[in-house]
């Protein structure tokens, strides 16, 4: 099973992050895109106020379940390409978002592995006949 970050609310802890601004259509392609999570609006927690709602995607309880399950069994694993990416992201803000993301962030105690994403091939249909 291939993990992925998830934010938890702990009262000592502060989530390094960025906000931007989408419309309702690129809204509805980021939920679509991340399935494993629940967009919450967080907008009370910042330290910084924003105009309009601000969402933070906070991982669904089945797939926190999903995850600890493949972690007791040894079948968990991070891609590297998403690692990479992630670091990447924090590295290019420079040194203090580097720190605030290692400060933040639970060591990987999971293996980082090389996969490739394959997608399911689109369902055949075979074209109606006059007996359909």
């Amino acid at each position: 099973m291939v993990t992925f970050l998830n934010i938890e609310r702990q009262s000592s802890s502060r989530v390094n992050g960025v906000a931007f601004q989408v419309d309702r259509s690129q809204l509805r392609m980021i939920r679509r895109r991340e399935s494993t999570y629940v967009m919450a609006e967080i907008s009370r927690w910042l330290d910084t106020r924003l105009p309009g709602a601000v969402f933070g995607a906070v991982a669904l309880p089945a797939a926190i379940e999903r995850c600890h399950s493949a972690r007791a069994t040894g079948q968990a694993r991070v891609t590297t390409t998403y690692r990479q990416h992630v670091e990447t992201a924090f590295r290019a803000h420079g040194d203090s978002w580097w720190g605030a993301y290692l400060d933040s962030t639970d060591d990987i105690d999971i293996p980082v592995v090389d996969l490739e994403r394959v997608a399911p091939e689109p369902p055949r249909y075979r074209p109606l006949s006059k007996r359909d």
